[in-house]
């Protein structure tokens, strides 16, 4: 079964720094492991208390940015890397450097590939090289197709080392998202929904900070989700 845990408004707004790092229990957040030196990291945005008379753009009186981390063994680190990589970028590991390695790797090929574009459009003329403009988006193109190829074979390798092939359906990536408040919030209004399907922990974790925990299943999460 999963849990979802309310995390209030005034947990994020008294935040010292950029991250909410749920420490407790300490112990793996996937499989209870008591071993748990590494995160699982979910950057998150939240907005509260709108300000009026703003019809081109939205803006808020309250813009947080900051990241969630749960505590992992290696194993279940391992398997994050293969559900999302991008959210290992600020990590100091070796699998943090290969996610920032990659994200380089995208950016600069996207950066070709709009090269590539704008010789298209004729916005800058250049008749050195016949179709020069083919040549740039087409190499922009196949570094992209490197990038993601070697992030699959990367995957497989880190796959075959977890302990079963059914390890990611029994313990998935949290799933965590911001409210979007347009008033002003309450201490106690939810900024942050954290699902996770580890029990136990929710529980030990909602206890100690005395925050609300509901069941997925529940009416009253279920009426949130309309």
């Amino acid at each position: 079964m999963t849990l979802q845990v309310s995390i209030p408004a005034k947990a994020i707004l008294e935040l010292n720094s950029q991250i909410l790092e749920l420490d407790f229990p300490a112990r793996c957040s996937r499989c209870n492991m008591p071993n748990a030196p590494f995160f699982e990291t979910h950057p998150l945005h939240y907005r509260a208390d709108l300000m009026p008379n703003r019809n081109v753009a939205h803006r808020y009186r309250i813009n947080r940015s900051f990241s969630l981390r749960l505590p992992l063994c290696e194993t279940c680190y391992r398997a994050s890397f293969i559900e999302d990589p991008e959210s290992f970028s600020a990590d100091a590991t070796p699998l943090g450097k290969v996610a920032r390695v990659r994200s380089a790797c995208i950016k600069i090929a996207a950066g070709i590939a709009l090269v590539g574009f704008i010789l298209l459009m004729d916005i800058v003329p250049v008749n050195t090289i016949p179709f020069l403009w083919l040549y740039v988006i087409l190499t922009g193109v196949g570094l992209l197709g490197i990038v993601f190829g070697a992030t699959v074979l990367m995957s497989k390798r880190l796959r075959s080392t977890l302990p079963g092939s059914d390890y990611n359906i029994r313990y998935p990536r949290a799933i965590v998202y911001e409210a979007i408040e347009t008033g002003k919030p309450a201490p106690n209004k939810t900024a942050v929904f954290l699902r996770i399907r580890n029990e136990t922990w929710a529980r030990e974790c909602a206890e100690k900070h005395q925050w609300k925990i509901d069941s997925t299943d529940s009416p009253s999460v279920k009426e949130n989700e309309k």
